[in-house]
């Protein structure tokens, strides 16, 4: 261990015992305490900075600051949840049931969010004990970047990654459990609209997919899919409306529908001249919690967050201690029916 690692380690054992504010000892204190050169404290001191342990105020004083506190003895783990940077209702519930449980279960919450790709030079350099992550396409790279971290790394809502422990839903049975749930009101005549990045569709919409079609195809119902391709800079609220609108006008040719815009699909139906649920059922992967307050309220296949968040965390400190013990763990979807949705009418649809 060279000079700067000794240092280090031992300003942030000295630092730890401080409380937040308190001021931390000056570069020319450390040379003498230590023995060590200008250099060396430099590089010491930057570490401890970049950990967010340390701050340089402006008039050159150096205090703790209150991440000190996630190295007490006493101290809660640290988790950190990583979302992608989307518009989707279904994140922010999933953040806030993280946030909300985090007392009752005993642990600290970070936040980070990245874009398009996701960098781990760009984590929180504080302490963080274990690593939850909802995945956007992620190469290979990336992947080979998250297996090297020290600390146990959890996918949620996707089995994709079997490197890792993964939470969420089984999208095969997602896709059977859709399409039941409309043949079983009587539709013959399904559209399913799968929304996504041009020549980027991810395996678990194929999966989600392929069980709606196979569902429909062992019960006699015709399945009629639909692509819905925006670009990269296009995922958004208005944009999607408009594919939905571009879709709905004119004649359509099936009596229900599932996609996973929901509010897109509605307004555009209902503004192309058709009635929800009387000349099209709408159902949607995913909850919204506006979903109760739509007009008409939305049917919805979901998972149920706090069950998911509950199982994450239980893995997340069963790896803790034992950091062989990776999992997948399905928690299932189900059907929660709402105003969207209705029997099949013959004569009275479309």
């Amino acid at each position: 261990m060279n000079k700067t690692e000794t240092l280090y380690l031992d300003l942030k054992t000295l630092a730890v015992r401080l409380n937040p504010g308190d001021r931390f000892l000056s570069s020319r204190e450390i040379m003498s305490r230590f023995n060590v050169s200008q250099v060396t404290v430099t590089q010491a001191t930057e570490r401890l900075i970049r950990d967010g342990l340390i701050l340089k105020s402006q008039g050159k004083v150096t205090r703790v600051t209150e991440h000190v506190n996630a190295y007490k003895p006493d101290a809660k783990p640290v988790f950190c949840l990583v979302l992608p940077h989307w518009n989707s209702p279904w994140l922010g519930l999933l953040e806030d049931t993280f946030l909300g449980l985090s007392r009752e279960l005993g642990y600290e919450l970070v936040i980070h969010i990245y874009k398009k790709e996701l960098h781990i030079s760009e984590f929180p350099k504080s302490r963080i004990d274990a690593f939850f992550v909802l995945p956007h396409q992620f190469p290979v790279e990336t992947i080979l970047d998250l297996k090297k971290l020290p600390v146990p790394v959890l996918f949620i809502g996707t089995h994709e990654y079997s490197e890792f422990s993964c939470i969420g839903a089984d999208h095969e049975y997602i896709g059977m459990l859709a399409a039941s749930y409309l043949i079983d009101l009587g539709h013959r005549k399904i559209g399913y609209v799968c929304v996504h990045e041009k020549q980027e569709i991810s395996l678990t919409q194929l999966k989600c997919q392929r069980s709606f079609r196979n569902t429909c195809e062992l019960r006699n119902a015709e399945f009629i899919p639909i692509d819905v391709y925006v670009a990269e800079n296009e995922l958004d609220y208005r944009k999607v409306y408009e594919k939905f609108k571009a879709l709905f006008t004119g004649k359509v040719d099936f009596s229900a529908v599932f996609t996973t815009c929901a509010p897109q699909a509605l307004r555009a139906i209902l503004e192309s001249g058709y009635r929800v649920p009387e000349d099209i059922s709408l159902l949607t992967l995913g909850e919204d919690p506006m979903f109760e307050f739509m007009y008409p309220s939305i049917t919805s296949v979901s998972g149920n967050p706090e069950a998911i968040v509950r199982k994450a965390v239980e893995q997340a400190f069963s790896e803790l201690n034992d950091s062989a013990s990776k999992h997948w763990i399905i928690v299932k979807h189900t059907v929660i029916p709402r105003e969207s949705t209705a029997k099949y009418k013959t004569g009275e649809v479309l």
